[in-house]
């Protein structure tokens, strides 16, 4: 494949949902960083050339010293954050070489590298594309949230995951374009939707967890130990 490709990871968050003194991506799993097993799986694909973090402005001496302590060669740039994670992609997005672009969370450490490499090839044949996983949860949706009004669909719903791929022209049209409407999307698929692109979904593998609680890190924890 002779097409390059790059990934934001995005690191930048305060983890005031997780409630500790440090970032869940900062947290430890068996004496290894989170964010650190996040950026293996990039730096172990074989079709990612570049990789661009983007941290909170308290963590980029941090993340420097982390890459030259695992050597992650493929880390070219570390970006100081903005003030929400769409403008900290942004950020990252601007320093970026590759014409096909991922952007994941730090907190997803468990991502395959098979689907990552499904991912990239998904973008030789589709502008945008995203991980994503079948709810099989039966949901009922509520106008006051108190008393259940009916019950969607499950069939049609998906839960988007990370990472969520582009061609890079494409995307930083979108968040120029949402800089400039003064759009807030809750990720970078949603800035897609609102100006005209369609989403290709790729299911995702069931281990792709975000941690967003101390239950999320203990299930880490096991499958990081398979």
């Amino acid at each position: 494949m002779s097409k390059k490709f790059g990934v934001v990871i995005a690191a930048g968050g305060s983890g005031s949902r997780f409630g500790s003194l440090v970032p869940k991506q900062f947290v430890e799993i068996n004496d290894v960083p989170v964010i650190s097993y996040t950026i293996s799986k990039f730096q172990m694909c074989g079709l990612i050339d570049e990789i661009v973090i983007v941290t909170h402005k308290d963590y980029v001496v941090y993340c420097n010293d982390l890459v030259k302590s695992f050597n992650f060669n493929k880390v070219t740039t570390i970006v100081e954050g903005g003030s929400d994670r769409q403008e900290s992609v942004y950020k990252g997005l601007k320093q970026i070489q590759s014409e096909y672009i991922l952007i994941h969370d730090a907190a997803r450490p468990i991502v395959s590298v098979n689907d990552i490499i499904r991912c990239c090839e998904t973008l030789l044949e589709y502008d945008c594309c995203a991980l994503a996983s079948k709810v099989v949860d039966t949901i009922k949706f509520s106008e006051d949230g108190t008393f259940v009004d009916g019950t969607v669909d499950r069939s049609k719903l998906w839960s988007v995951q990370t990472p969520q791929g582009f061609k890079k022209d494409i995307i930083l049209k979108c968040h120029k374009n949402a800089v400039f409407d003064s759009y807030k999307g809750t990720d970078d698929c949603m800035l897609a939707e609102n100006y005209g692109y369609r989403i290709r979904l790729i299911e995702a593998q069931s281990s792709n967890i975000k941690i967003t609680n101390y239950n999320d890190l203990a299930i880490a924890e096991v499958l990081l130990d398979v």
